[in-house]
């Protein structure tokens, strides 16, 4: 379903390459193929990655290399690093067909180095965000608690409060599925963050853009499962 005042802030997805299939030397052959699909402004980055070690009871800070491809008005990105493709919608959420193009770009480019694509996983990842009145508030009223996902005993909360849903092993299930709703009470408002993250590995004749297609329904299905019809029409400005 789509409304008038979409509440996401953030989508992206993740393409994991198998091991070895997409070193950093190969990183230079995708960047001019990204750039005649229109990722025209180029810039280098680093990030920080932070490994626990039990051994030896010490946590590791690694910086990654990362090279980061905007269109020209940077509401698309293309991140690269080694092995690992992210695609960005940026700035005001533009709609699905918008961000479809994008990661067909992105896809596409790669396709133009590696064909067929060694793709072992593929993510999307989406965080919705609103806010509505702290007077009167109570959780039940802008989200489906006693739903399919929330239990009901938040349905009279108005306090802060953290609620984190996850299913399935990624290497034994196939698939990974995380949800976590954030509420935080403030003087005169709640803010309520909604991130949830679909993750599916891929077999050699999957594709790509089939797969991103069920992530996405099977997104959609979550978010209206937390809908109240009071949100829908008071916060999500009703159907487009």
């Amino acid at each position: 379903m789509s409304y008038l005042k979409p509440s996401i802030v953030e989508i992206f997805s993740e393409i994991s390459l198998k091991p070895n299939t997409l070193p950093q030397v190969a990183l230079f052959e995708l960047v001019p193929e990204l750039k005649n699909n229109g990722f025209t402004e180029i810039e280098l980055a680093e990030v920080s990655e932070i490994a626990v070690n039990p051994l030896i009871k010490t946590v590791l800070q690694k910086k990654t290399p990362r090279i980061h491809c905007f269109n020209k008005d940077k509401t698309s990105l293309v991140q690269l690093s080694e092995d690992f493709v992210i695609v960005n919608q940026r700035g005001e959420y533009l709609g699905w067909n918008i961000y479809r193009k994008i990661f067909d770009l992105a896809v596409a480019s790669l396709q133009k180095i590696r064909n067929p694509l060694p793709v072992s996983s593929l993510s999307l990842r989406v965080q919705d965000e609103f806010t509505v009145p702290r007077k009167g508030f109570a959780l039940g009223k802008y989200l489906n608690c006693g739903g399919p996902r929330i239990p009901s005993w938040y349905a009279n909360k108005s306090d802060a409060c953290d609620i984190t849903l996850g299913l399935g092993f990624l290497n034994e299930s196939g698939y990974n599925k995380v949800l976590n709703i954030r509420v935080r009470p403030k003087v005169e408002e709640v803010r309520i963050q909604i991130e949830s993250g679909f993750q599916n590995t891929l077999k050699d004749t999957d594709n790509p853009g089939e797969l991103i297609e069920a992530l996405h329904d099977e997104s959609n299905e979550t978010f209206e499962s937390l809908m109240t019809d009071t949100t829908r029409k008071d916060v999500l400005g009703g159907e487009r």
